[in-house]
């Protein structure tokens, strides 16, 4: 399946969710305006944007100073998207740098964990 394909299905998800969760609304309201731009090797780059209503998907190869960054490959976005790997792993993954990120630190990750950790 395509990454695209998956990356908006988490998305709607997240997003439908965020119509009735209030503290997903508070996650949203903290980053409005702010953009993730999603490096998969061997693949695209996905850029989300992030606002108080929703987030949206765009393919993107233009990338600021100032967005959260993530640089993975493949095989690396396969394991998380199907939860394969966990939060330890992950922070491994960072300081070997196979999992390239800038912009990002503990808060988001564990935000992330919370908002894609659960059964969406």
């Amino acid at each position: 399946m395509a990454f695209e394909k998956i990356l908006n299905q988490i998305i709607d998800k997240v997003n439908e969710r965020a119509k009735s969760d209030e503290t997903l609304k508070d996650i949203l309201r903290k980053y409005d305006e702010k953009r993730v731009i999603i490096n998969i090797k061997d693949d695209t780059i996905y850029a989300t944007k992030i606002s108080v209503e929703e987030i949206l998907l765009e393919k993107s190869m233009i990338s600021n100073p100032e967005d959260m960054y993530v640089e993975l490959d493949k095989k690396t976005a396969q394991k998380l998207i199907c939860r394969n790997i966990d939060f330890m792993q992950i922070m491994t993954m960072v300081l070997t740098g196979k999992i390239k990120i800038r912009n990002i630190g503990i808060e988001e990750i564990d935000l992330i964990k919370r908002i894609i950790g659960k059964d969406i």
